[in-house]
């Protein structure tokens, strides 16, 4: 970019995750990191391409166990996949009050069981098991409209990889407000290791 902002595109400051008005008590120089839960500079280099901040993508993104199962995989972020269980998501689980609860915790977990997989010692083999036994299933009931099934087996995935993760949740009260995208942020969460 020849506007001088080239550098903005690759650090934590053009990531969702990236909260810049979140500063540090102690280094007003480092911002709050969703997905890292930790404070860093924000012109530290991005983690990872799919953890960019873009606008008009910005109502699609986060679906953080398939994403990043997907990018472990090889399969591009538009994949059909990725697309499916994301406009799933956006136009029938946040539209129900009865995902609230779910929707909620999702947002705590997903990017803490992400961060877990990609760091394992064999990601590109959890990767295969999840989207062969769980996400694929899923996007299949999405598609033939089964959705009470969809959410079933979603749901069933995130607990087994909670126990593993030896992550605990509880219950939200209702002033907490899901988005499906790991954009809440130390509410609800206990890692129990």
């Amino acid at each position: 970019m020849a506007d001088g902002q080239s550098w903005y595109v690759n650090t934590c400051a053009a990531c969702a995750h990236m909260n810049l008005s979140d500063r540090c008590p102690y280094d007003s120089s480092r911002a709050w990191c969703s997905e890292r839960r930790e404070y860093y500079p924000p012109t530290d280099r991005a983690c990872s391409s799919r953890f960019k901040y873009d606008e008009s993508k910005n109502s699609s993104s986060g679906c953080y166990l398939t994403t990043i199962t997907c990018e472990i995989l090889g399969y591009e972020d538009n994949c059909d996949t990725l697309q499916t269980l994301r406009l799933f998501r956006d136009e029938v689980l946040m539209q129900d009050e009865q995902y609230h609860d779910l929707l909620c915790e999702y947002d705590i977990v997903g990017p803490v069981i992400a961060d877990s997989i990609r760091k394992s010692i064999k990601p590109t083999e959890i990767s295969r098991f999840l989207f062969d036994t769980y996400i694929q299933p899923t996007k299949n009931c999405i598609q033939m409209g089964q959705f009470d099934l969809a959410v079933s087996i979603y749901t069933y995935m995130v607990e087994e990889l909670k126990k593993l993760c030896g992550i605990k949740t509880r219950t939200y009260d209702d002033t907490i407000k899901p988005t499906g995208k790991g954009y809440v942020k130390g509410l609800g969460f206990q890692n129990q290791r």
